[in-house]
């Protein structure tokens, strides 16, 4: 069904740009679905639409209706000539180029489209990450990060207008730059510690969120000295904050704190806040993946009942909150930074217990899920961090003594196996 929906999607796309020279989407249709009211295109939707031919590519191979890969490469290759600038700058769409919008830069994006295409698109697509980069450092408020709603195209000097009069007053963080922390947290968590590294501005906005309660976040602020410009409290602000706490775990607490409050938004409120706050929602749990790093997609695995009399534990009781296994040892998550302190977040967040989530393999209601991300290892310093779940054998080895023999566990070469969902 989703695949279904993904290819009637892309359909109405190529319907709606065909004979556009550039061949991306049309920005403004009436909601009658075939009234195109303005034509040009608008990047940041062309580069998610080009990111998601190829995830759809790593997710359902491209063998069917579509070629996925194909299309991705033709959409990248598009972006690439219409909206991007021959400095590298992003323009705003293929057919204005009159001010920049930062929150168009999509770094995490960027890299992974020149990791697929390679050669000199790759480089094009690091240049690219550069400027936006340098673009930022250039708008940005020095302490907290926060960026204008546009800038200067090329430079990202910071405008002190409001030039369309509405949704565009460089020196306001609103509804377009709010957007800005989810997008560059995105670039820390997939990339880490790469050339031109998202890490300094997504710190300045993690340390300026951490002194803010999530339900005092506001929807507008002056970038010139970081004060309140907005009345309202929502997901567009709150959800993307929160994932700037993600740069370390030294913000848990905090970010445990911003999820919660974005989960406790509806959902249904609007188009915009809904959407921010499910894709903030998912990279705040470890669900927003760039699929290219996981390879081609797994085979679907088959489920074995578990054998009688062998079950440390079973999550079919769906208890919530599970803190021990049915010997008594504890169940645990964890995210080891390294001696480095370099990012690594884990959900369930460590000590909260492990809950079972609905949904497991064929024959089985519930399954253990544990999610998390963690910067790139830095091998120069010998620091790999690491995210991942365990659980000890607790009571049972009290009882026989302090040691338990594995051998007997299923075959004859002992051991302990388990049952896993897959993606």
């Amino acid at each position: 069904a989703d695949q279904t929906l993904f290819d009637n999607l892309w359909a109405f796309k190529v319907a709606r740009s065909t004979g556009k020279a550039s061949q991306l989407m049309p920005w403004v249709i009436e909601n009658n679905g075939t009234t195109i009211v303005d034509p040009n295109s608008a990047s940041d939707a062309d580069f998610d639409i080009a990111f998601a031919l190829l995830m759809a590519h790593y997710q359902w191979g491209s063998g069917g209706t579509y070629n996925y890969q194909t299309l991705a490469d033709t959409e990248i290759t598009r972006c690439r000539q219409y909206d991007i600038n021959a400095d590298y700058s992003v323009r705003p769409g293929d057919a204005w180029n009159d001010w920049g919008y930062p929150s168009y830069y999509f770094p995490a994006f960027f890299r992974v489209f020149g990791q697929f295409q390679g050669g000199a698109s790759q480089t094009a697509w690091n240049s690219v990450v550069t400027k936006c980069l340098s673009n930022i450092n250039n708008n940005r408020n020095t302490t907290s990060g926060l960026v204008g709603e546009i800038c200067d195209v090329s430079t990202g000097a910071r405008r002190n207008d409001n030039p369309c009069s509405g949704g565009c007053d460089g020196r306001l963080y609103k509804y377009n730059s709010c957007r800005v922390p989810w997008r560059y947290a995105t670039d820390w968590l997939w990339h880490g510690n790469t050339t031109d590294s998202s890490g300094n501005e997504v710190n300045l906005l993690a340390s300026f969120w951490n002194g803010r309660a999530a339900t005092d976040v506001r929807d507008g602020y002056r970038i010139a000295d970081n004060s309140v410009e907005g009345t309202v409290n929502n997901a567009s602000f709150v959800g993307p904050a929160g994932c700037s706490l993600m740069y370390s775990s030294t913000y848990q607490t905090r970010l445990t704190e911003y999820y919660n409050r974005t989960n406790s938004f509806d959902v249904n409120e609007s188009y915009y806040n809904g959407s921010l706050q499910v894709l903030t929602l998912l990279l705040m749990t470890g669900n927003f993946h760039n699929l290219r790093s996981f390879g081609s997609p797994e085979p679907t695995r088959t489920y074995t009942p578990v054998p009688s009399g062998q079950t440390i534990d079973c999550f079919e009781d769906g208890n919530v909150n599970n803190f021990y296994n049915d010997w008594g040892g504890e169940w645990f998550t964890y995210a080891d930074r390294s001696t480095c302190l370099l990012t690594a977040t884990v959900w369930p967040a460590p000590n909260t217990g492990v809950t079972p989530t609905a949904g497991g393999p064929t024959g089985s209601t519930y399954y253990l899920r544990v999610t998390g991300t963690k910067a790139a290892a830095d091998t120069a310093r010998n620091c790999y961090p690491s995210v991942g779940f365990g659980t000890d054998l607790g009571y049972r080895i009290l009882q026989i003594g302090g040691v338990v023999d594995l051998r007997p566990f299923h075959t004859a070469n002992g051991g302990i196996r388990f049952w896993a969902r897959g993606s």
